[in-house]
C-alpha cells in the first residue's frame, strides 16, 4: 500500500534533473513511472511550501485576510474579481519606510485636530511642539517595539 511519504520518492533537486532532462532530449516521449514520480515530488514539494508558508506566517496571513476583506468590502467586490487583490499587492510593494512617514504625518495630524479642538492653543504652535516632541524617529521606534511585541506576543 502506498502511503504519502511514498508518493513522493524523490527530494527537489533529483526530480528537477530528471524531468529537465527528459523535455530537453529533443524527441517525442511518453511519460513513464519514473517521470509520473518526479512530477509528483515538485508537485508535493510545492504543496508543503504552500502550507507551511502560512504556517510559518500566521500574523501575516490574518492581516492580509482581514484587510482583503476591507478592500473587497470598500469596492464591493468579492475574492474572484482583481481589484482588492491588486490594491492590496500595490500596498504591499511600497517600501516600508512610507508607510512609517504615513503614520507619522497622521499621527501628527490627529493630535492637532484632536487637541486644538479642546484648548485654547494655536495650531502652529501645537504642531512645533508636536514635530519636536514626536519626531519621525522617536515614532518608528515605538512602531517598531509595538511590532516585535506583537510578533513575540502571537508568534
Amino acid at each position: 500500500m502506498e502511503t504519502s511519504i511514498d508518493k513522493y520518492k524523490w527530494n527537489l533537486e533529483k526530480a528537477i534533473k530528471r524531468l529537465a532532462w527528459r523535455f530537453t532530449s529533443n524527441k517525442p516521449f511518453t511519460p513513464n513511472d519514473n517521470d509520473l514520480d518526479a512530477l509528483n515530488s515538485v508537485i508535493g514539494w510545492s504543496n508543503r511550501q504552500q502550507a507551511d508558508a502560512v504556517k510559518s506566517n500566521q500574523l501575516f496571513a490574518k492581516l492580509y485576510i482581514y484587510h482583503l476583506n476591507q478592500t473587497i468590502r470598500y469596492f464591493e467586490s468579492n475574492i474572484f474579481d482583481d481589484i482588492p487583490q491588486k490594491d492590496l499587492s500595490r500596498l504591499l510593494d511600497l517600501p516600508l519606510d512610507n508607510y512609517y512617514s504615513a503614520f507619522h504625518k497622521e499621527l501628527q495630524s490627529n493630535n492637532v485636530t484632536r487637541v486644538v479642538e479642546n484648548k485654547n492653543i494655536s495650531k502652529d504652535d501645537l504642531l512645533k511642539e508636536l514635530e519636536e516632541k514626536y519626531t519621525l524617529e522617536v515614532v518608528t521606534e515605538k512602531l517598531d517595539e509595538m511590532i516585535n511585541e506583537a510578533l513575540n506576543r502571537f508568534s
